[in-house]
């Protein structure tokens, strides 16, 4: 019986190994022959490892590894762990507090130094066409969203849009300066914009269930504000700042906590543009999407609504769509003031070429409640509107049925005075009788007079002429 031939060793170049294949070389080594070349002549089959042989390449692979570990491990830099302060409790003195430093508030009573701040409101409703208003008086110190308010210290302003592209927002503070008459000297290179579309600024992100706050682009964030020295940092809009789920407040508060961070470590003031929850009616820092710690955590929230049909009915104004109002939803460094309104104006920027006028951008412009005076002056005009068209002849002839009998004032009195309105002149419906009537007597061709009614049994109003028909 032959002995068996010895297991092939594939980790063993030797020749007596290579001959084991009982294809291989012969000794001895042909001339001119190297290894490799005598392999790539008898390519080996997969041979079978023993376990003695697998062990060894184990034990070969671990002391790699070790060795590798140790050797970066040498080359990496000495790590020096800084102590923790440990938790003290500071006493406080009372002092003069004429001595205390002032708050250092950069802009409007709303941005101020170290602290998030906050502009929430509805998709479309004037938000980022108003930051944009806002930061070219900022940078220019002009008071451009308040005519009678005085000139401030120009600030640096870093103004991010995290979804619009840089052309789209060039557009738009173009047609801004343009509007306001705002030159490039005004502006003085204190004015920084960015798009979301060019580079990434999330704070936050999520790995795997977590939220992790990113470290790198906070620091990052950090040292350009300070290499730039901006003053106030807007960003547009939060929810693209983050992954965390909205109606998480534990979440909302790290993702938060981590621009008040910005804002700390930079000196500066972060606002944080947000939108509100779908279907909403009245704005209010409570409308703000997702959890209630948005709002707990900035120091200063505004809330955007637009204009209703009865205040616009109040106003005068015939389109209501293109005014919304301001007001403070949550201040808790100052006093509540009333309503800023403001409105949009269509800014051409004359780019189509010679065959079109281009684009046109909404700019917001500042707009003030008419006064009381003008208020009624307007109702008044509207009034003698309604009656403008009454030939003299049906008033004359209105004023002598009036006077011949008892019509009442109120329209649901029988008889009323409106029901011969609606005869003598074609009016359609009673408001538009009692529209007519309010207009005759605002001016002095009617008048309202309190008569005993004999069927009440009390006095009553009814309308009578002013004068006597003639």
């Amino acid at each position: 019986m032959n002995n068996p031939q010895p297991e092939f060793d594939p980790y063993d170049f030797s020749w007596t190994n290579l001959n084991r294949i009982g294809k291989g070389p012969t000794l001895p080594l042909p001339p001119g022959e190297t290894i490799k070349a005598v392999m790539k002549k008898y390519p080996l089959l997969p041979p079978k490892i023993s376990e003695k042989a697998r062990e060894r390449i184990e034990a070969r692979r671990e002391a790699a590894e070790a060795e590798a570990e140790a050797e970066a491990k040498a080359k990496a830099p000495p790590t020096t762990k800084t102590p923790k302060k440990p938790v003290t409790a500071t006493a406080f003195q009372l002092r003069d507090p004429a001595s205390l430093p002032e708050r250092d508030w950069l802009f409007g009573r709303h941005y101020i130094r170290k602290y998030a701040t906050a502009s929430v409101g509805p998709g479309g409703g004037g938000k980022t066409a108003h930051s944009i208003s806002e930061t070219l008086a900022m940078v220019t110190g002009r008071p451009l969203l308040d005519p009678d308010g005085p000139l401030t210290k120009p600030l640096r302003v870093w103004w991010v849009n995290c979804e619009d592209p840089q052309d789209e927002i060039d557009r738009r503070f173009h047609a801004a300066a343009k509007h306001f008459k705002v030159t490039a000297e005004q502006i003085g290179g204190r004015l920084f914009t960015d798009s979301g579309r060019d580079q990434e600024f999330v704070i936050a992100r999520t790995e795997g269930r977590d939220l992790k706050v990113a470290e790198p682009f906070v620091a990052e964030m950090v040292a350009e504000i300070k290499r730039r020295e901006i003053d106030i940092v807007i960003v547009d809009p939060f929810v693209s700042t983050h992954e965390a789920p909205e109606n998480d407040n534990s979440a909302m508060q790290r993702v938060t906590a981590a621009w008040v961070r910005v804002a700390d470590e930079a000196n500066c003031g972060v606002e944080l543009v947000h939108h509100v929850a779908k279907n909403q009616g009245e704005v209010t820092a409570d409308s703000a999407r997702g959890g209630g710690a948005f709002k707990d955590k900035v120091r200063s929230m505004r809330v955007f609504n637009a204009m209703t049909l009865p205040e616009a009915e109040k106003a005068g104004i015939d389109d209501p769509r293109a005014y919304f109002r301001l007001d403070f939803g949550k201040v808790n460094m100052v006093a509540s003031g009333r309503s800023q309104w403001r409105r949009f104006v269509s800014v051409p920027l004359g780019n189509g070429g010679v065959f079109s006028l281009g684009d046109e951008i909404g700019v917001v412009e500042p707009w003030r409640w008419p006064s009381s005076d003008v208020l009624a002056e307007r109702q008044a005009e509207a009034r003698m509107s309604v009656v403008a068209e009454v030939p003299v002849d049906t008033l004359t002839g209105l004023k002598v049925r009036l006077d011949a009998a008892a019509y009442k004032a109120d329209p649901k009195g029988k008889p009323w005075a409106g029901d011969v309105v609606m005869e003598l002149t074609g009016a359609t419906d009673r408001k538009e009788a009692k529209a007519m009537l309010d207009a005759w007597v605002e001016m002095g061709e009617l008048a309202v007079v309190e008569q005993y009614d004999a069927t009440a049994r009390k006095p009553r109003n009814f309308i009578k002429p002013a004068s006597a028909p003639t």
